[in-house]
């Protein structure tokens, strides 16, 4: 097998593999790039607006042959209508942007490759959040630990943890060659057991080549603290606010939210939702803890302008009408605040809340603090400020820590390790020299 990473190699985000046996071409998450060339955060919202042609003027597509639709004569390869000449597939590891942004600018012959639980994601993400969705024609399920033979590769999806429901490490085998693209992962989550399990069986197998995320060399590590903790600290948060508590975080990253639920619970507070983390609890009730939105579990959803006004209301209006009848209104919030856990994004301080937030609000913010930066960000903290509320940080990276890699690294124990979704491949590398036979810095042709 031959693998050339297109984009990936020295950046965080982005990440498309092309990997070719024979006749068959896989190619492996096709994302935008989370950061700019100055490694500040990209604006992802600008690039999903543009056009293909846009697109791979600024140098955002990667140069597949026949991966996009030859109508937009978008990449510089040749693109022929002939399906011979299109990748046999797409495969991705999970459902974020930076993994997924330009699969619905593929060329739709092309079948597309993941769990269930990523299918799931990228429903709700595009529902909610304008992400791509994952045409139901082209969706083939990747179930754990059940191999799929695509022409002369057979691919084997791993559950991984990671801040996403649905992520999964890719196993490729080809005439006695491995290769493992781990995705994105950590070793510090609610499942630590299941990835000492996988790096073990991983181990058994031998693998040839070892494609490893190194996201956090060259970037700030968020917040190193284990999952667990992360869960014990809003637990312990909740119990000891008199007020409202706040809940921000993505609704996609379940074990988060299921912590937010649980301390709702054990505090004696109902769980507030909005649509679209409703929709998501909804989807994945029967594979998680989380339960399904509704009174008798404690959870109550209530419906953001953000979703009832103009042509949105007509869009979300059989999912409006399954919750309207027990739906949770925000004076009703506002009025016996210590009651309440509520689920919180920027835009309903204005349209929701009324630009004001109950005396001694409690905001427990579950994201990456980059965005705590933004723009957006500032009237809600200068809110919180006239409340004479707080903020406190209750996150964890969703990606391996340095100390993880190389223990990653050392237990696999690959022939090959190619670094990515790193700005700095050469210390990715570095850090597993003693380890392994031979460490390979990822270029853009392998």
């Amino acid at each position: 097998m031959k693998h050339t990473i297109h984009r990936g190699a020295d950046e965080v985000g982005g990440n498309c593999i092309e990997v070719t046996h024979g006749e068959t071409r896989l190619v492996l998450d096709l994302g935008l790039p989370l950061f700019d060339k100055d490694r500040q955060a990209a604006d992802t919202f600008r690039y999903r607006q543009m056009t293909v042609n846009a697109l791979d003027d600024e140098g955002l597509l990667p140069e597949v042959a026949g991966l996009f639709d030859p109508d937009s004569d978008a990449v510089s390869d040749p693109v022929s209508d002939s399906l011979e000449d299109r990748p046999d597939a797409i495969l991705l590891s999970h459902a974020h942007l930076d993994h997924t942004g330009l699969v619905d600018f593929s060329h739709p012959d092309i079948p597309i490759y993941a769990t269930r639980g990523t299918s799931k994601m990228m429903l709700a993400g595009k529902l909610f959040a304008q992400q791509p969705e994952l045409p139901r024609d082209r969706f083939r399920p990747l179930d754990p630990c059940t191999p799929v033979v695509i022409g002369g590769i057979t691919v084997t999806a791993y559950g991984v943890d990671h801040s996403i429901h649905g992520a999964v490490g890719l196993l490729l085998e080809a005439d006695g060659e491995s290769l493992f693209y781990t995705g994105d992962l950590r070793m510090h989550g609610l499942h630590h057991l299941d990835m000492n399990r996988l790096i073990f069986d991983l181990r058994k197998k031998r693998i040839d080549t070892l494609l490893v995320e190194g996201t956090h060399f060259g970037l700030p590590t968020s917040d190193p603290r284990p999952e667990l903790q992360v869960a014990a600290d809003i637990d312990r948060l909740v119990a000891e606010s008199d007020s409202l508590v706040l809940a921000c975080l993505s609704p996609q990253h379940t074990d988060r939210l299921l912590a937010f639920y649980r301390a709702a619970i054990t505090s004696g507070r109902t769980f507030c939702v909005d649509l679209y983390t409703a929709f998501v609890m909804q989807l994945v009730h029967s594979e998680t803890d989380l339960p399904r939105p509704a009174i008798e579990h404690d959870v109550r959803v209530f419906l953001p302008k953000s979703v009832t006004k103009g042509g949105r209301l007509k869009r979300f209006a059989k999912l409006i009408n399954a919750y309207a009848e027990d739906a949770i209104s925000f004076p009703e919030i506002t009025k016996d605040p210590d009651r309440y856990v509520c689920v919180f994004r920027e835009s309903m301080l204005g349209m929701d809340f009324g630009g004001e937030l109950p005396a001694g609000t409690l905001c427990l913010y579950g994201r990456w603090t980059g965005y705590l930066e933004e723009a957006s960000w500032k009237p809600v903290q200068a809110a919180l400020d006239a409340a004479d509320g707080r903020l406190e940080v209750v996150h964890s990276t969703g990606h391996l820590l340095e100390e993880d890699v190389r223990r990653f690294v050392r237990t696999v124990n690959p022939k090959t390790i190619v670094p990515i979704h790193t700005f700095e491949p050469q210390r990715v590398a570095a850090l597993a020299t003693g380890a392994l036979t031979s460490a390979t810095v990822a270029e853009k042709a392998v």
